[in-house]
């Protein structure tokens, strides 16, 4: 089936010559005088590509380019335009344009930029349809409680605006993952997702990390580099942890969003920052403000709205929902069937308080996943948390050595499964070398190092 190419022009000359330059090309096309007539068109026709003058009778071509967008019209527009200036190019960019073309259109390049644009469009529905076949995009965020059922209500009308949104939880609460879910209900969706981990900036790479640098700015500076800010272009931007970025950090930071503008190190040339900010902690920033921590202006700045995760011994309800989802996830990826476990095992999986919150239990699923020997899991590997709640009580007849070392075992798993399994974190919070942890972790598995 040939292609439609509707041409948006108030001059009729042109809409001929592009008409009959385009059939040329084996194109089918159709012609609007001005705006009016265009979006009908857009509406009722099948069109694969619109050709846009920014000068129409009743209407400006980026305002029309503007209206189509927020109705989320996804088909690939080229904007044609003899008196526009450079801002005016940026502004139809912005606005989603696939190219800028200035009259008199030279059609050498006209055919070239037609068929790339094209192709670029079906390449992207191609990735999508890939994608969402292969569940890469999907972004769920699991909960049947009253008040993940509230915060995801929230979160998807949130979504829909350009506000800034901060998100409040413990560690291991989703914050992340709900980030990502307002990004992939949001008009910014196929534009990129940014993540900044500010607990891990120091002041020094702070600059360089947000806003990039120029060859040469300081030692070691050998290329160019773009930072964050130049990398996310119309999409969101994650800052997270912000309540562990330095305080001197945090003024230029806010400068950024604030003015929406900023500079490369050691570059001279204004870049503009386009994308949406979604910042997460786990600390309480009103504590944090009062004890001269975080700056309380950008506070102001990034809780236009502001969610707060809930943690998991607060939902215990939807602890089953999760066994259920990670089971099943876990088990494709070990190509097994892992059992849901039954009533008794899953009322004492509730009851555990979960300090690491759902990333404890999913490590927990996934450890239980890997040392599994079939479908069918014992009741002591499904409760080998550190926990009050065990399927046998402890024996209040023990020894003292055996209560320590009991206590020990437990104590040194809990701060694991926190730690997300990451030993190397867990052993710094014991205070032991690495090397020892993995040996008593190996003991306590029943495994050979």
């Amino acid at each position: 089936m040939r292609t439609t190419i509707l041409i948006v022009d108030d001059d009729s000359k042109i809409l001929t010559t592009l008409s009959q330059q385009l059939t040329a090309f084996g194109y089918l096309s159709r012609e609007a005088p001005d705006g009016t007539t265009a979006d009908k068109l857009v509406k009722s026709d099948e069109i694969q590509l619109i050709l846009l003058d920014l000068a129409l009778p009743d209407t400006n071509g980026v305002e029309l380019l503007r209206a189509w967008r927020r109705n989320d019209m996804t088909t690939p527009v080229i904007v044609i335009s003899g008196t526009a200036t450079i801002p005016d190019a940026v502004e139809a960019m912005k606005q989603g344009a696939s190219d800028f073309l200035v009259k008199p259109i030279d059609m050498q390049i006209l055919e070239a930029v037609v068929k790339r644009t094209l192709t670029a469009h079906r390449m992207g529905i191609e990735n999508r349809r890939l994608r969402k076949l292969t569940g890469v995009d999907s972004v769920d965020f699991v909960g049947e409680s009253p008040s993940v059922k509230a915060l995801l209500n929230d979160a998807a009308k949130i979504a829909a605006g350009d506000s800034a949104v901060l998100l409040e939880g413990e560690t291991g609460t989703g914050k992340q993952v709900l980030a990502r879910y307002i990004h992939a209900h949001s008009p910014r969706r196929e534009e990129p997702f940014v993540t900044v981990n500010c607990a891990a900036i120091t002041e020094t790479l702070f600059e360089s990390e947000l806003f990039g640098h120029e060859k040469g700015a300081f030692t070691g500076a050998f290329n160019r580099k773009p930072g964050k800010l130049e990398l996310v272009g119309e999409g969101t931007l994650f800052l997270d942890e912000i309540g562990e970025l330095p305080v001197l950090c945090q003024a230029k930071l806010l400068t950024a969003i604030e003015d929406r503008v900023f500079e490369r190190v050691g570059g001279t040339r204004t870049l503009e920052f386009s994308g949406r900010v979604i910042a997460a902690t786990n600390r309480d920033i009103s504590t944090e403000i009062k004890e001269g921590r975080f700056r309380k202006d950008l506070y102001y700045r990034l809780s236009t709205f502001h969610l707060r995760l809930p943690p998991l011994r607060e939902r215990p309800e939807d602890i089953p929902v999760y066994v259920k989802w990670a089971t099943e996830m876990y088990g494709r990826r070990r190509g097994m069937e892992i059992r849901f476990p039954n009533e008794k095992i899953t009322e004492k999986l509730s009851q555990y308080p979960w300090p690491g919150n759902v990333r404890e239990l999913m490590h927990h699923i996934e450890r239980i996943a890997l040392l599994a020997d079939g479908s069918d899991i014992k009741s002591s590997l499904w409760l080998s948390f550190p926990s009050q709640v065990s399927e046998v009580e402890d024996n209040v007849e023990e020894d003292l050595r055996t209560a320590l070392d009991n206590y020990k075992k437990k104590h040194i798993t809990r701060i694991v499964s926190i730690c997300g399994g990451n030993q190397t974190e867990a052993a710094k919070r014991l205070g032991i070398e690495r090397t020892h942890l993995n040996r008593l972790l190996a003991e306590y598995e029943g495994r050979r190092r």
